[in-house]
């Protein structure tokens, strides 16, 4: 049987974190698309649930490589998977809920930022298209699973440093 069989079911997914704030130096006559972003993914199986992962996509523009963003956002969804035929390798069901799971994710983070900037000063914000790489195999590499911590831990303190300055403006 194909990995691309294995049946997947999304049960819920949920943003644990949400920050959108409007950029004053926004042109509204300038350049509207080339607005960069960063992608972060993980997935971990629950405990004691063979078949059943988290999947969390961690989302923000790129400031420095992007040309007239009209908002700084950082958004966090996590997915949570089950998959129903428990036959394949956790390798394989992992490879899967990232493949699947991460397109069913990005759409749900882009009707998100649309709908948080809908009433906001510069309008609705659609993220562009993204390019993220089919997962093929997976790294079982430790140290990619540091890299990871690491980066999760400095977008929750650059969220942390974001709120607290959108709330000493307002």
């Amino acid at each position: 049987m194909s990995i691309d069989n294995i049946n997947i079911s999304l049960e819920r997914y949920f943003y644990p974190a949400q920050i959108v704030r409007a950029r004053p130096e926004y042109d509204k006559n300038g350049d509207k698309n080339n607005n960069a972003t960063h992608i972060n993914r993980s997935i971990e199986c629950l405990p004691g649930e063979g078949n059943r992962f988290a999947l969390q996509i961690d989302i923000e523009n790129d400031l420095e490589n992007s040309v007239n963003p009209p908002y700084e956002f950082q958004l966090t969804v996590v997915g949570l998977f089950n998959i129903i035929d428990g036959s394949f390798s956790d390798e394989e069901k992992k490879q899967q809920v990232l493949n699947t799971g991460t397109e069913l994710l990005i759409g749900a983070l882009r009707e998100r930022i649309a709908m948080l900037t809908h009433s906001a000063p510069w309008g609705v914000f659609n993220i562009n298209v993204l390019d993220i790489p089919k997962v093929t195999a997976l790294s079982l590499d430790p140290d990619s699973s540091k890299r990871h911590k690491t980066k999760a831990t400095k977008f929750k303190k650059r969220a942390v440093k974001l709120k607290r300055a959108t709330h000493k403006k307002i």
